[in-house]
Parts: structure tokens; C-alpha cells; sequence
């Protein structure tokens, strides 16, 4: 197994910590494509996004330590199925096979379990499939058409199991397809093996958000050779995007991240003009018993940012105004030309407007004053008339 930052054990006196377990899984070895293909198996191949979007997952947390966090970073353990290779910096990261995830699981879960303020972090980008249970597909899924499910990774009995971790912040992160293949419907034993099973009586209190890449019946989507939307959103979340505000600070915390992440990827959605079909659908969930926890708090008088998308009604005339935005203190922010703007300002009080030229002079229109928090502010101004000209090129000569 690869613990690629910190240390196997939790150091006695250390203090709470937060132990992250991150498995990508793109190399499929009996998969369409893979090494040795089974026959009559659900019809799926290999992945590029996976091994990727972990990686990128596992250097955002080796970065920054979680410096500003209640529980800094107590160790990463990481599991790939690469393709392209197993390389993490200068560590040959291990496969993300069945038996791997398992051994792997049990060494985090001992780390999360020497604090009671630890928090866990779970992570799993890959192929899922969902009947009764969500079932997560290690590299070595489906050696055997005649016992298709007993090397997957029963996650909802797992989420469940988790609840005898010590560690009182949970956090599960399942970057995978939600989908029903035909195997999984005829099957009767769908499901595979949980990597710890719930207990009577052996159930702690926890704040355990979960955060799915997509709805039940559902693909999530990565780009090719890319990080995945849910993974891009979440990292962008945790860098700030997330951020709300409790008190004198601002903080990230179990609350507002998956509701933040969803804000976000629907705003990534619309901005790229993705078709319907291929949205990604960020689906929160999860247990809240020891209520919001912070994950990371911001430094006294530091401000988190805000993707701000400026538009007006009607929309005919975006491409004819130029947007600006007055903050409560400092210069006025103005876009670098005309049409619709996107940028990034930080989180506070503004007052957005648009300026163009009319026959009789330049015009400048306010909208009222705003408080904008992360991630997405998008309200269009409503430009009353006259509007500005709109120029329409001629018709092509004949």
C-alpha cells in the first residue's frame, strides 16, 4: 500500500489530524480494452480521468498540509490504476486492486481511529454501478463472469460500517457512474464485499457528508486526459469557492461543501453550454449528528473568492455594454471590453452596472448593491431603455 505523506501511525499526543484514502481506478484489467477481457460482462471499458483527478485531489492536500485546518493533514494514502503508469512524484503508488483497497483501507482506518476530533477522508473515482447498493469496481473487477461482484467494493454497507470509526468528521467523496447495467439487474448476489461492516452497538456519533458524481441511474463524466467535473468543483471548493462564513471568519465546512460543489458544477454546465444529457448532476447527502464541522478556517481579515458572472435584460444587448463592478472600498473594477463578463472578486459588499454610449452621451447603469459570497454570483442587470444600438454586420455582397 502507498501512504505517499505522513506517517503510518498516528503519533500519540499529535493531536486531532484529517487521514485521506484517494483511489483512482482507469486501468480495468478484464474490461473492454483491458489485458485480459471477461465475456459477457457489464459493458464498460478503461478510463484516463480517474488516476488523474486523484492525483490532482492528493497534491492539493500534500500543498497546503490543511495549515489553516482544526485537523492538519495526518497522511494520504493513495491507490492507482494508471494506464499511463503508477507514478505520484517519485513513489510507485500501488494498485488499486481488491485485495489492495482492503489492506489499504484497514492501515487509514486505524489512523482515523486514534482521535475522536480526526477527520476521515474517503475518495473514489472510477466505475460504479448502483442496484440496492452503490458498488465501486476495483482494477481487478470481473476475473470471473460466473462470480462477477465478489472483488467489488460494497460502498453503502461501507458507509454504513463507518460508523464504528472513531473519527467524528467523515467525509466520502464517490466519483462514479450511479447506472444499472442488465448484469447487475439479473444478479442476484449485485453488491461485492464491504471494506467494514456495521456492528450492533458499536455505532458513533458523526458528521459524515457524502458527495456522489452523479444522481442513482446516472453517468458521471470526466474529460479525457483530464480531471472530472466533480473533482475540478470539490478542489476548487476546498481552495476557497467553498467557503461561508461563521462569525468574524470565513471557513469551509461540512455544511455548505457538497451544496457548494453542486452550485458550482451546475454554473460549469451552463457556462460551457454542455447538452442536457451529458450534465454532470452533483448529488449531497450523509449524516449531520454532530453537526457543521470546519474543515478549514480562513485567516482573520482573509477573504475568500467569488466567481461572478454579469449579464443584463435584455440579453440582445450584452455584446453592445461594458460591465463593471464598485466595491465598497476601492477602485471601480472594470471588464476588459464589452460583453458578458466572468471573473473572480473577492467575497463582499459591490455595486455592478454596465456603461455604453447613446447618441447624447455615455451611460452608465447600477444595479442595486449586492453582497456576493463563493461560489457563483449571477444576477444580470435589468438596463432600462434606450438601450444602445446593436451592430448587426451587413449581408455578404452578392
Amino acid at each position: 500500500m502507498t501512504l505517499v505523506w505522513g506517517d503510518p501511525l498516528h503519533p500519540p499526543g499529535a493531536g486531532q489530524r484529517t487521514h485521506a484514502f484517494i483511489v483512482g481506478v482507469g486501468r480495468y484489467r478484464h474490461l473492454f480494452g483491458g489485458v485480459a477481457p471477461t465475456q459477457g460482462i457489464p459493458a464498460l471499458g478503461q478510463l484516463t480521468s480517474p488516476p488523474i483527478s486523484a492525483r490532482a485531489l492528493a497534491e492539493w492536500f500534500i500543498k497546503g498540509r490543511l495549515a489553516d485546518a482544526p485537523a492538519p493533514l495526518g497522511s494520504v494514502e493513495l491507490l492507482l490504476s494508471d494506464r499511463t503508469g503508477q507514478n505520484f512524484a517519485d513513489t510507485q503508488v500501488a494498485d488499486a486492486t481488491s485485495q489492495n483497497i482492503h489492506t489499504a483501507f484497514g492501515q487509514w482506518k486505524v489512523r482515523c481511529d486514534a482521535n475522536p476530533n480526526n477527520v476521515a477522508v474517503f475518495y473514489f473515482c472510477g466505475h460504479g454501478l448502483q442496484k440496492h447498493v452503490m458498488s465501486l469496481l476495483p482494477e481487478d473487477f470481473a476475473v470471473s463472469k460466473d462470480n462477477l461482484w465478489k472483488d467489488t467494493i460494497d460502498f453503502s454497507t461501507t458507509y454504513n460500517g463507518m460508523a464504528r470509526c472513531k473519527a467524528g468528521t467523515q467525509l466520502f467523496i464517490i466519483d462514479a457512474c450511479r447506472e444499472l447495467s442488465q448484469a447487475a439487474i439479473m444478479d442476484e448476489d449485485f453488491g461485492g464485499t464491504a471494506l467494514i461492516s456495521p456492528r450492533l452497538g458499536e455505532h458513533n456519533l458523526r458528521t459524515a457528508p457524502m458527495l456522489f458524481g452523479t444522481k442513482v441511474g446516472l453517468q458521471a463524466f470526466g474529460d479525457r486526459n483530464g480531471v472530472s467535473r466533480l473533482t475540478e468543483a470539490l478542489i476548487d471548493c476546498l481552495e476557497g469557492l467553498g467557503a461561508t462564513e461563521a462569525g468574524a471568519n470565513w471557513v469551509i465546512d461540512t455544511q455548505h461543501l457538497g451544496t457548494n460543489v453542486q452550485r458550482l458544477v451546475k454554473h460549469q454546465n451552463e457556462v460551457q453550454k454542455i447538452p442536457e444529457q451529458h450534465r454532470q448532476v452533483v448529488v449531497p447527502d450523509g449524516e449531520s449528528a454532530n453537526g457543521p464541522q470546519s474543515l478549514r478556517v480562513f485567516p482573520a481579515g482573509s477573504l475568500p473568492n467569488v466567481i461572478v458572472k454579469l449579464g443584463c435584460i435584455p440579453d440582445s444587448i450584452e455584446q453592445e455594454v461594458t460591465f463593471f463592478a464598485d466595491p465598497d472600498q476601492g477602485p471601480r473594477r472594470p471588464a476588459p471590453g464589452k460583453g458578458p463578463w466572468i471573473t473572480k472578486l473577492p467575497a463582499g459588499r459591490y455595486v455592478f452596472g454596465c456603461s455604453f454610449d447613446l447618441p447624447e452621451g455615455h451611460i452608465a447603469v447600477p444595479a442595486p448593491r449586492a453582497y456576493v459570497i463563493p461560489p457563483v454570483y449571477d444576477t444580470p442587470i435589468n438596463v432600462p431603455r434606450p438601450h444602445p444600438v446593436i451592430n448587426v454586420p451587413p449581408p455578404p455582397q452578392v
